[in-house]
């Protein structure tokens, strides 16, 4: 419910929990999982008045993904603007994205437009629809199909789509992610690396060529 500040926080698999924290002037400090929110929450680090860079957090329960890093970003359209601008320069250096929106309302232009400029860095994007236990099956079932079908027509491709509730059965919705969706990145993770770089390396080119183009007319 409280929107975190203008931190990065990166998980992946460790033989034992550790977590680190890299601040602006490259200095690090370690510091225990109850100490997290004391640098990453709105609450205990306002406006990032820290100058916390990032956290990394290694964990033993990850052990069957250890090829993967997860990274959680603050969130977008917060009333704190700092949150955003650190999502988005964030943007570039993103693999596979998992995409979250609310089952309580159809996509929005700003979620397209988000989508957009998510897409010209990474092909691999992974939807998910949350407060999944707010709603009846129906319900479920036609924002599903109402999202897959305006992001077809937005972006000629079919995205995979989970749901998710961090209230009910959000264990059962946790391993259906890690079935459907971290796994297969996990199991496969040279050959999509590598995919999602060569990607990123034709979108770099486009963006330049555009820009040249632009450039030469003006120039006439």
């Amino acid at each position: 419910n409280v929107p975190v500040t203008a931190v990065i926080s990166r998980i992946n698999y460790g033989p034992q929990e550790k977590v680190t924290v890299t601040f602006g002037d490259g200095s690090q400090k370690q510091i225990s999982s109850q100490e997290i929110e004391e640098y990453v929450s709105e609450s205990g680090n306002p406006a990032n008045e820290k100058d916390v860079l990032l956290v990394d957090i290694e964990l033993p329960v990850l052990e069957n993904l250890p090829t993967i890093r997860l990274v959680d970003t603050p969130g977008i359209g917060s009333v704190w603007k700092h949150n955003t601008e650190t999502t988005t320069s964030w943007f570039p250096e993103t693999g596979a994205v998992m995409f979250v929106i609310s089952a309580e309302k159809p996509i929005s232009e700003n979620e397209l437009n988000l989508l957009q400029e998510i897409y010209q860095y990474s092909p691999e994007i992974i939807i998910v629809l949350s407060k999944a236990d707010l709603f009846a099956e129906d319900h479920l079932q036609q924002m599903e199909q109402f999202t897959t079908e305006v992001l077809y027509k937005h972006f000629n491709k079919r995205f995979p789509l989970v749901r998710h509730s961090s209230f009910e059965a959000t264990s059962a919705y946790n391993q259906v992610i890690v079935e459907k969706v971290l796994l297969p990145l996990a199991t496969n993770r040279d050959a999509i690396f590598n995919d999602i770089l060569q990607y990123k390396m034709n979108s770099l080119v486009n963006s330049c060529l555009s820009y040249l183009e632009i450039a030469y007319q003006a120039s006439r």
